[in-house]
């Protein structure tokens, strides 16, 4: 009797075990198919799909093959930067007086924006009654960089390639809003913040339709020319976000503006330079947590937040530095299969290289860390619904079934985090897509016909 029911439950393991096998390599061929009608061929999608609480994944396709990973780099930034400083962790930036002069000395903080040097200026007018010869804006602690390939210098005046610093405001952007009116006339142009700093060259007038609409930032003499031209429609309403060459002066320049509302006094001499070695600090201001900077930098993918705290990991601070840093710790934590790469803590490479299977089990890893895990989850975008998610994964059977995070360059999208499946569970995930001669609008419908294939109660009925 005893052979017979060894019998029958080994003959059930491998009923099972076929039965599981089927259905993946159904899946993967059903995938492989939707990329193809979409002209990828097999060799450009990596995926890989492993429900929580396993080890072994139910759908793997190229796992072991390197890509690009893009923006879900943040991720590694994020749990490196949660290990090394914890989600409570502030960044401080000290305002120091010296005689009749005053400095403002980075600490690194990456979310400080326009209206909390606003504050900054009111807490130092109740205390500094004097006059203030010269303002110093130090970023010592770590230069400004512009650490991307040739391949982004094109991109220089957009957002998305602001440099970083130990002193920064509004992630080294500024806000330029252009808004339509009546033909023939001059489109009106609002900068946030409105600084003393910039000046407006509009040669742009309204008309029909928008016909080549330029917006640029000129630096010149530590002055900046906002210069708008072209042609902007007559119901144009848009933001357009440049990055800012001189971080520290930017800030420099909102304070002295603040501080002349406060005091009625001038601050006329604003100096890139660190603070003079005996000035004492009259004023400290903390940067909002750690915790709360990882949602925006992930729900939002902002580059500056990400290379700004992957910079400030190493000893000493730097981005090759971090990068190091970053390498050891998870070489202690998984195994790190040759030729992957780490470049930078944005996503902003084409020289980092990750594969499938390892970035899977990466979050498996964050998953199962009791500190990390709320953190880093709560910061993904919610398919549907927010962030970067909101409308690339804006399907009937998707919405508010994916936490995720977004990347993209030219020629690569990916796509990782969890979702919750009919079939399979809860699931942890890494998408990659090597898509170069295919536009991106393509690749984003085949993501979403993947993931509603793996929601689909036909299709999992049918692998039944």
């Amino acid at each position: 009797m005893q052979r017979l029911r060894r019998h029958f439950l080994l003959l059930l393991f491998c009923f099972i075990f076929s039965f599981n096998a089927l259905a993946q390599q159904t899946i993967e061929n059903e995938i492989l198919d939707l990329a193809k009608a979409q002209g990828l061929r097999s060799g450009q999608i990596g995926f890989v799909v492993i429900p929580v609480g396993q080890d072994k994944p139910v759908v793997q396709i190229n796992p072991d093959k390197l890509f690009t990973p893009a923006s879900i780099i943040k991720l590694i930034t994020s749990w490196a930067a949660l290990e090394k400083w914890g989600s409570t962790h502030t960044f401080e930036t000290p305002i120091k007086q010296f005689k009749k002069s005053l400095c403002i000395e980075g600490g690194g903080d990456p979310t400080l924006v326009h209206e909390q040097v606003f504050l900054m200026a009111e807490q130092i007018s109740k205390v500094i009654s004097d006059p203030v010869d010269a303002l110093y804006v130090d970023d010592s602690k770590f230069p400004s960089t512009r650490q991307y390939s040739n391949s982004f210098e094109g991109d220089q005046q957009r957002a998305f390639t602001a440099p970083i610093g130990a002193l920064s405001m509004d992630y080294n952007a500024v806000t330029i809003t252009i808004k339509g009116g009546t033909l023939g006339e001059k489109p009106e142009v609002i900068v946030t913040p409105d600084l003393d700093l910039f000046e407006i060259k509009n040669k742009a007038t309204i008309a029909q339709k928008d016909q080549n609409p330029s917006v640029q930032v000129i630096e010149k003499n530590k002055k900046w020319t906002i210069e708008v031209s072209g042609h902007f429609s007559v119901h144009h309403h848009k933001n357009y976000y440049r990055s800012i060459p001189e971080p520290p002066l930017y800030v420099g320049s909102a304070f002295a503006r603040y501080f002349k509302m406060f005091t009625g006094k001038s601050i006329d001499q604003i100096e890139h330079s660190p603070c003079p070695p005996d000035a004492k600090t009259v004023y400290v201001h903390p940067s909002r947590p750690l915790g709360e900077m990882i949602v925006f930098m992930n729900k939002y993918s902002n580059n500056m937040i990400a290379e700004t705290l992957f910079a400030q990991l190493g000893d000493p601070v730097g981005t090759v530095e971090g990068s190091e840093y970053i390498q050891k710790m998870l070489k202690d934590r998984l195994s790190y299969q040759e030729g992957m790469i780490i470049e930078n803590g944005s996503g902003l490479s084409h020289r980092s290289k990750v594969t499938p299977l390892w970035f899977t089990h990466f979050i498996q890893m964050i998953y199962r860390d009791f500190l990390a895990q709320p953190e880093i989850f709560a910061s993904l975008g919610i398919s549907g619904m927010d962030g970067t998610l909101r409308r690339r994964t804006k399907h009937p059977q998707l919405i508010q079934n994916i936490r995720g995070k977004t990347g993209s360059l030219s020629g690569i999208s990916t796509l990782s985090g969890i979702m919750d499946t009919p079939y399979f569970g809860k699931c942890l995930f890494a998408l990659f897509f090597d898509h170069a001669q295919i536009p991106a609008w393509r690749v984003f419908d085949l993501e979403k016909q993947i993931f509603a294939t793996l929601m689909s109660k036909a299709t999992l009925k049918e692998n039944k």
